[in-house]
């Protein structure tokens, strides 16, 4: 009985070991997920900042100081979020 006991505990850790792994693998593929997906958030930003300066500019006004600087504090913000998460992955 040693050696199927030996067997079985070889193969208990392997499983174990395994499982581990894959939560490793799913949890990066997660992140890499989010970085894109702020990645895409941090360009429609930009998109948008671009064309609120442009429709401004175009109409003669004055830029909305406090409206830009809330657009960049955001666009600030997610990059940050992705550096900290491409760190991590």
């Amino acid at each position: 009985m040693g050696i199927l006991d030996d067997f079985g505990k070889k193969a208990e850790e392997a499983a174990k070991i395994i499982g581990e792994k894959s939560e490793e693998i799913l949890d990066a593929g997660r992140k890499k997920i989010e970085i894109q997906k702020i990645e895409l958030d941090i360009k429609d930003k930009f998109r948008f900042l671009g064309k609120t300066v442009y429709n401004q500019w175009e109409k003669g006004l004055l830029l909305n100081q406090e409206e830009m600087e809330e657009l960049c504090l955001q666009i600030q913000k997610m990059v940050e979020t992705r550096e900290s998460l491409k760190n991590d992955v």
